[in-house]
């Protein structure tokens, strides 16, 4: 679950592989989505560019796709 305008960016793991992400960036030409993705590219430890969203873009619940490293 995603929280845009947060007063202060928070992750807790919900359950496996579930997420509740708040981020200070307001949902507004995608900034949302991209702080989200540099949050979970630092979790996994993988590029940014190994993150995409996969639904949810205009919604507060999204699925992303996360390619890992071999």
């Amino acid at each position: 679950m995603a929280k845009p305008n947060a007063r202060k960016q928070q992750v807790v793991l919900t359950a496996e592989y579930m997420f509740n992400i708040a981020v200070k960036e307001a949902p507004k030409q995608g900034a949302a989505n991209q702080r989200i993705r540099q949050i979970l590219s630092e979790w996994y430890d993988v590029p940014v560019k190994n993150v995409r969203c996969i639904t949810g873009h205009r919604s507060l619940k999204k699925k992303f796709d996360i390619t890992l490293p071999n």
